[in-house]
């Protein structure tokens, strides 16, 4: 078994994508920004994936689901109609 830890910087750059560390460091002050917003956003995801499992629907159709429908409400609409069979 392999045991090299890569860093996300060497990962990008053994793909050929150069990022520099001014550009880290703008990624990093915006993911910790976003940080309070995943108090609002954790309760809802779980809501939604029980709703969708509830539905039937795969762990694939549930992320698929979650990455192309932008609409929160629109999700838990679509998992009421996939366990109806409409």
């Amino acid at each position: 078994v392999c045991q090299h830890q890569f860093s996300p910087i060497q990962i990008l750059y053994k793909l050929g994508i150069c990022v520099d560390s001014r550009v880290m460091k703008e990624f990093w002050r915006g993911f910790r920004a976003v940080i309070p917003l995943w108090a609002g956003m954790i309760p809802f995801a779980l809501a939604y994936a029980v709703t969708a499992r509830s539905a039937n629907l795969s762990l694939l159709e549930t992320q698929l689901m979650s990455l192309i429908v932008f609409s929160g409400s629109a999700q838990f609409s679509a998992a009421g109609l996939f366990l109806l069979g409409t």
